[in-house]
């Protein structure tokens, strides 16, 4: 789910701010990717381990984001704050700046905005459908 959303945000951005498709794009790719994949997993797995003491998916859904969710999103937006310096630069280096804020910056900020909302959605649902079409 958050790689064709960091996929979207890299065709999109760079063409947003007429950068074309070069290796600080690329390796900003894989870097959007890690950390999408990084937030995604944490989720997840600490939804299964609420899940593992006994609580339902709706309950373990409903602990992941009352006790675990705000580190991560603060964790991701101190990336992102980070990363609008590199948006906004100027003066020597600019284009590389740019071209690796401007790739980062829009998916990132996308992938979190729907990301987590989504992933514990699609967790319940499977989980749910799998206890349906496991008795």
């Amino acid at each position: 789910m958050v790689v064709p959303l960091a996929l979207i945000g890299l065709l999109l951005a760079p063409l947003m701010r007429g950068f074309d498709n070069n290796l600080y794009t690329q390796a900003s790719f894989i870097l959007l990717i890690d950390l999408a994949c990084k937030n995604a997993t944490l989720i997840v797995e600490i939804a299964r381990q609420l899940q593992s003491q006994r609580m339902s998916v709706t309950e373990a859904a409903i602990g992941f984001r009352r006790y675990r969710c705000r580190p991560i999103i603060m964790t991701s937006f101190a990336f992102i704050l980070c990363i609008l310096s590199l948006f906004g630069a100027s003066g020597a280096g600019t284009a590389i700046q740019q071209a690796i804020g401007s790739v980062v910056f829009l998916p990132e900020v996308i992938i979190n905005a729907i990301s987590h909302t989504v992933r514990i959605g699609k967790l319940c649902y499977d989980e749910t459908l799998g206890n349906v079409a496991g008795r």
